[in-house]
């Protein structure tokens, strides 16, 4: 069998994947609710500190891309989804060490050893399909990370002065310059003066930051757990290989033995 050790840090790397899931999840329905919040929203912002002239705008830009957003809540689902139903499982197989030991010897019966190779066997099948969804999650936590990382490093930027033949920003104070992630658009909108509607701003970007930089460990954390649950099954099937030759073998020598007693 794997070490219990490697079992130990599968589950304890499950664990933190859970977690991480919640808490993105959690972040990423907040970005949501802000923008369902704000959609209609608008307020007044002076852009130029040392004069007193207030600007309409509207809460958020006319292009704001969510997409991005979307994809890593989905992924973060997938991810909680695929953690919860393997950590019972690593749990049962770290458990189970002792009693499958039990099972392994050399003046155990050929009977014995089937008895452990069909106990390993019985899960072998239930376990490629999590492995391939663990192995799924940590392509898509990359892939979220990186898309993340390029839209806001691809982000529109807020100019105070941008001015259209609808007057300031554009129609009803509707940003209409460039294609905004939401951290951009709310952490650049709140370091100017403006009405009471700014206030939630400043919170919203410290969430927006928190939720992009989480996908760092998220991603790790993703790829370690695939890793983990590779190498303790391939350690798996090959004392599942070892018992069933070990169970021809002592079978064979039954045989051999019952026909050299017959002769006799």
């Amino acid at each position: 069998m794997a070490s219990n050790t490697g079992k130990l840090f599968l589950s304890v790397t499950l664990i933190l994947l859970i977690a991480l899931s919640i808490v993105i999840v959690a972040l990423e329905s907040t970005s949501k609710d802000f923008v369902d919040k704000n959609k209609n929203a608008g307020f007044s912002i002076y852009p130029d500190r040392s004069r007193n002239e207030a600007r309409t705008i509207l809460a958020l830009p006319m292009q704001l891309d969510m997409e991005r957003s979307d994809f890593t809540l989905g992924v973060s689902v997938i991810s909680l989804v695929a953690g919860l139903a393997g950590l019972p499982f690593s749990i049962w197989l770290f458990r189970n060490e002792k009693k499958v030991r039990t099972l392994r010897g050399d003046k155990l019966s050929a009977s014995n050893i089937l008895v452990a190779h069909v106990q390993q066997m019985n899960w072998m099948t239930p376990v490629y399909a999590f492995l391939a969804t663990l192995t799924s999650t940590a392509l898509l936590s990359l892939a979220s990370l990186l898309t993340m990382f390029i839209t806001h490093a691809r982000s529109a930027h807020f100019d105070p002065n941008y001015k259209t033949h609808w007057g300031w920003y554009g129609p009803a104070g509707a940003y209409t310059k460039g294609v905004f992630d939401l951290e951009t658009w709310v952490c650049e909108l709140a370091y100017y003066r403006g009405s009471d509607g700014t206030r939630n701003f400043s919170k919203q970007c410290s969430i927006e930051q928190a939720a992009r930089w989480l996908l760092l460990p998220f991603c790790i954390v993703s790829i370690v757990a695939a890793g983990l649950g590779w190498w303790v099954m391939v350690r798996e099937k090959a004392i599942v290989d070892a018992a069933n030759a070990a169970a021809i073998k002592n079978r064979d020598a039954d045989d051999m033995a019952a026909l050299h007693k017959r002769r006799d």
